[in-house]
């Protein structure tokens, strides 16, 4: 380990260690304890993940079988950076004024606390993002009492970056940048999983945020963000980099999903023309459609049944 370095470890998923499976329904949405989640979430265990693994063929070995058209399939933006390479171990970094200062005010729960994950950070967003973004974090938490704009201004590599012992053996000891083009990553996926499947690439902790880095088209990120601020990954010891997000059954524009075409939808269509009843059968003698009962002037019809 480098002379110096503070060691940080950030609350976020990381790749498993068991397959298998856990149902997560009942953790929350982010919401109100009154509001119900849009998603049953199912977590799912896997292998430890390296880069020598293709990321397609293992979410769609883990998830076969268990997809139903409308799932969204959550996938952890640790196993994305590490299957694509993004590490780096600290002693290849030489963390600079900038970087020894700035770390020094940030929380001790974030990664760029750390000054070598703040320089990996420096040296892709460039001193200047990250210099204003300390000045204008340091005023609005002094004067604003507002906490996190740090992170927004200096953008989207200083909130995903995963410093040293966020993960597990053997990548406890290096620096996990953020994943690269996530929104293709989710396309591709999305298309290996077949048609009907969404696809995210989810970053989220156990200090309740999370953020969809990328997502194939469709998908709504706002729900996933909702649902996966509990973080139903849980942290490192669980070991569950993937989750299927499957839509509630009560959900607008699921009532009717999978019905065949020639299947009636519902209230509001015309019986059959041959005078037989609801399935075909025979309509009792007398009984007449209420669409086909004469009707006096100005009257409503009255709803069917």
């Amino acid at each position: 380990m480098a002379p110096g370095l503070r060691v940080r470890r950030r609350l976020a998923p990381a790749a498993a260690r068991r397959p298998g499976s856990s149902p997560s329904a009942g953790r929350g949405a982010g919401a109100g304890a009154g509001d119900r989640p849009r998603f049953a979430v199912e977590v799912i265990r896997t292998e430890i993940i390296t880069p020598a693994h293709d990321l397609a063929e293992v979410v769609t070995r883990y998830t076969r079988g268990r997809l139903q058209p409308g799932d969204v399939v959550a996938v952890s933006t640790k196993i994305v950076s590490i299957t694509q390479g993004r590490l780096v171990r600290p002693e290849q970094l030489r963390p600079g004024i900038l970087a020894r200062l700035v770390s020094r005010f940030i929380d001790q729960e974030g990664s760029c606390s750390s000054p070598h994950s703040l320089q990996a950070v420096i040296e892709h967003t460039g001193r200047w993002r990250v210099g204003l973004a300390f000045l204008v974090g340091g005023i609005s938490r002094v004067l604003l009492r507002r906490s996190g704009d740090f992170y927004r201004i200096a953008g989207y590599y200083a909130r995903v970056i995963d410093d040293v012992m966020g993960t597990l053996p053997p990548f406890d000891k290096h620096i996990v940048l953020p994943p690269a083009d996530p929104d293709g990553v989710a396309h591709r996926l999305a298309r290996a999983l077949g048609p009907g499947i969404g696809v995210c690439i989810v970053d989220a902790n156990d200090l309740g945020r999370a953020e969809v880095v990328g997502a194939s088209p469709g998908v709504d990120r706002q729900a996933v963000v909702e649902v996966m601020r509990a973080n139903p990954w849980g942290n490192t010891d669980q070991q569950a980099p993937l989750a299927i997000l499957r839509p509630r059954p009560d959900e607008p524009g699921r009532a009717d999903e999978g019905r065949p075409a020639d299947e009636p939808a519902s209230a509001g269509e015309p019986p059959p023309a041959d005078g037989r009843g609801p399935a075909g059968e025979p309509r009792p003698e007398g009984e007449t459609d209420r669409a086909d009962e004469p009707r006096t002037a100005g009257a409503r019809p009255s709803p069917r049944p």
